[in-house]
């Protein structure tokens, strides 16, 4: 009924009702009828399934539609059939096939008009603020333009600069336009004209007629079309698929004179006054995963995800001032990026109630602190951001003095930092930790701790259906895997080729298979030692999560040395597939991998990690075990209800338990 009330709001029909409809038959399913019906005019609709309006439901009408249901039908006016869905004749009893005849359930509808104007009626008068960009847009000067352009003797027009600007001028007139054409074309992609297609220049003239013209070629020099822009301001160009290079010349009619400025490509965004999203809930971040940049912060990816599955709608906000658009897609989660006074302006609304934060900083907290009456805050501390200097001075050999100094500086103002949020015991304010060994070592180096009940220790996240368990066979002991950023040495690489280099002096080093996957500028230079071996891949790129669960499928053993973890949510992953992790025995490593699930070398020892590999050839009964213990430890100590059913329950208001 609800959908043929609504079709009363866009349709002036005098009925409207089901001319395509569902039919349950019996055991044999459901049978669709007259999909040529949908949204279209018919001549009759029968009377179970439609509405007509007040004035032509009749007697009669009504009369035939109680005495004979099944029979009954509207002819003879103005009628409109809608989808077939939210109706099926003979339905009753049909059970669990009517879940396709119904609307698909949609937690997520978006923001409400009524939520919209609320936000803006908040919001305080302002200027349009024009997004900072990081690079100046592609720009051919008029300097440029003057240095290259050609006058045919037989034109008679003359051209000179005035400051930045060029000047033509036309002192007779032919009764023909002249024109001036520059001497070059230009490739598109130096134009950064592949992915867009606006351009902006000034022009001034008192003449018949003055335009800019673009001529667009393909690779062999022949010409596909051309446009004429006849005045100044942005425009944006029907750019043929086929067109690789651009000619750019000026065409004038009548005499005068007339000034051209720069040619800027691509166009200034503006600032939006706040970001408003259809959740009560703002994620605060300074990284997402973007589609050319997979490993930023999968962690958090996969934790909204998780929300979403569980109805719990959250929006993202990416901290950063200078990032290309406000509003980007990654997986079907949309995420605005903007600075601290967006970030200002979107709390102003008072449309977010709580903010969760992932990797704070201090300008973070500075803008977050005014709103903490008002604004619930949760911050997660992940590792890096709550760490001395002194736990990753493994970093310093690969550093100059000045980076050294640097990373020494920014640890003292982090210290500080979380000295003053332990120092907080606002109702407001919760802190999470995602594992026991971060919460020791982290309050240990700050010399402060968040009193209780101001903090919990939540693992993150590993999802028991992307990366699912199935049994492995012993044959898949000899397949070993390594899936691991390559920008910087805590991921310790390194030490995966030194254990692949000291296997290779094994006589069972050719029944053996590695793959190396990941991305980075430490790269080639790392795995350079191994590309003369046969049964070494090397695969230099991103991965999404999906082609990560494909490769746990196809190997056995996860080589992931460390040389700082406050958790491992990759390893994690894998063991949660049913892969056997070789490890290293260092920071929160040992929280999540036991002798019964996995290996733990020492720190800094690839001799270890090649033994751990080496056990598990020789002992297939020993692999099986242990890659089941894998799965069923990931799933007891980082499964939904361990950690997205607690985060979701600090969301919504509730006793966080510690």
């Amino acid at each position: 009924m609800t959908d043929l009330v609504l079709t009363s709001r866009y349709s002036d029909a005098d009925g409207f009702g089901k001319a395509c409809f569902y039919e349950a038959e019996g055991r044999s399913g459901l049978v669709l009828n007259n999909t040529a019906g949908r949204y279209q005019e018919t001549a009759s609709l029968p009377l179970r399934a439609a509405l007509l309006r007040r004035e032509f439901l009749t007697a009669e009408r009504l009369k035939a539609a109680l005495d004979t249901p099944a029979e009954a039908e509207i002819a003879g006016l103005s009628l409109l059939g809608t989808d077939e869905f939210n109706y099926c004749r003979n339905g009753r009893g049909a059970g669990a096939k009517l879940d396709t005849v119904r609307d698909l359930d949609l937690p997520f509808r978006g923001l409400s008009t009524a939520d919209l104007y609320a936000a803006a009626e908040s919001l305080a008068p302002a200027k349009t603020r024009i997004r900072p960009r990081a690079e100046k847009l592609p720009t051919l000067t008029a300097k440029t333009i003057f240095g290259g352009a050609v006058i045919s003797r037989s034109m008679p027009l003359t051209k000179a600069m005035d400051g930045d600007t060029m000047v033509v001028t036309r002192e007779e007139d032919t009764g023909k336009p002249a024109y001036m054409w520059m001497r070059r074309k230009f490739t598109r992609r130096s134009l950064g004209l592949t992915d867009q297609s606006m351009l902006r220049f000034d022009l001034d003239h008192d003449m018949h007629q003055a335009q800019l013209v673009v001529e667009f070629y393909t690779k062999d020099d022949v010409k596909i079309s051309h446009s004429m822009l006849g005045h100044g301001g942005s425009h944006a160009l029907a750019i043929p698929r086929e067109c690789t290079q651009l000619r750019f010349g000026l065409r004038i009619s009548g005499t005068g004179r007339m000034t051209l400025g720069d040619i800027t490509f691509g166009e200034d965004s503006a600032v939006p006054p706040a970001i408003v999203g259809p959740a009560g809930t703002l994620v605060l971040t300074k990284q997402y995963p973007a589609y050319d940049d997979l490993y930023r912060y999968g962690f958090l990816h996969s934790r909204i995800r998780a929300y979403r599955e569980a109805d719990v709608g959250v929006d993202v906000f990416r901290l950063n001032a200078t990032a290309p658009k406000t509003y980007t897609e990654f997986e079907n989660i949309d995420v605005a990026s903007g600075d601290i006074a967006l970030l200002d302006a979107t709390l102003a609304t008072g449309k977010y109630k709580h903010v969760l934060v992932h990797m704070i900083d201090p300008t973070m907290w500075k803008a977050l602190k005014p709103w903490l009456d008002t604004v619930k805050v949760t911050i997660w501390v992940h590792g890096a951001e709550i760490q001395d200097w002194k736990r990753r001075a493994y970093e310093f050999p690969t550093m100059s003095e000045t980076e050294v100094a640097g990373k020494k500086k920014r640890t003292g103002a982090y210290m500080k930092l979380w000295r003053e949020i332990f120092g907080s015991a606002h109702k407001n304010l919760h802190t999470v930790f995602v594992s026991e060994t971060l919460y020791r070592e982290g309050t240990e180096d700050v010399g402060a701790a968040p009193k209780k009940p101001h903090y919990s220790i939540i693992h993150n996240y590993v999802s028991p259906d992307l990366f699912d368990y199935a049994p492995k066979s012993a044959e898949q002991r000899t397949k070993i895997l390594s899936v691991r950023p390559y920008s910087s040495i805590t991921y310790a690489n390194d030490l995966t080729v030194a254990a692949i280099l000291e296997l290779s002096k094994r006589p069972f080093f050719d029944e053996l298979s590695f793959t190396l996957v990941g991305q980075g500028p430490l790269f080639d230079e790392t795995t350079e030692p191994l590309r003369d071996f046969g049964n070494v891949t090397l695969d230099n790129r991103f991965v999404l999560q999906h082609e990560i669960a494909a490769l746990h499928k196809r190997h056995g053993v996860l080589l992931v040395p460390t040389r700082m973890d406050s958790q491992g949510v990759s390893r994690d992953e894998a063991m949660s597939s049913g892969m056997v992790p070789v490890t290293s025995n260092v920071a929160a490593v040992p929280e999540f991998v036991d002798e019964r699930c996995g290996f733990l070398a020492p720190a800094e020892d690839h001799l270890k990690l090649a033994e751990a590999i080496e056990t598990l050839y020789r002992d297939p009964e020993l692999f099986l075990k242990m890659s089941a213990a894998a799965a069923e430890r990931v799933r007891r100590q980082s499964g939904f209800d361990q950690t997205i059913a607690r985060e979701i329950a600090l969301i919504e208001g509730k006793a966080p338990n510690t």
